[in-house]
């Protein structure tokens, strides 16, 4: 395994971000359906996340970790969405 990088969530990222989740959705309950680009541009654009972080090796996205404002304290954050790629799981 290559080196990862941290890098924010940009539109023309929405490709790799599609497969990471389709290669991760066994571990989200399955189904048939497959993200596409398009889908997840329109869904980063209608998200309320500060911002999106993507965990990247090379062109592939190991892994997803969107951060939220928390309402019911003032200046805290939160992760409301955090998914790491089957492959990539448990690994330093």
């Amino acid at each position: 395994m290559n080196s990862l990088t941290i890098v924010p969530y940009r539109p023309e990222l929405a490709a790799a971000v599609a497969d990471m989740w389709n290669a991760s959705r066994d571990g989200w309950g399955g189904g048939s359906s497959m993200k596409t680009a398009e889908q997840i541009r329109q869904e980063e654009t209608r998200s309320d996340a500060l911002v999106v972080y993507l965990a990247m090796e090379g062109e592939t996205v190991a892994g997803y970790c969107s951060l939220g404002e928390y309402k019911e304290e003032a200046g805290a954050l939160y992760i409301p969405l955090l998914n790491v790629r089957p492959e990539y799981q448990g690994k330093k």
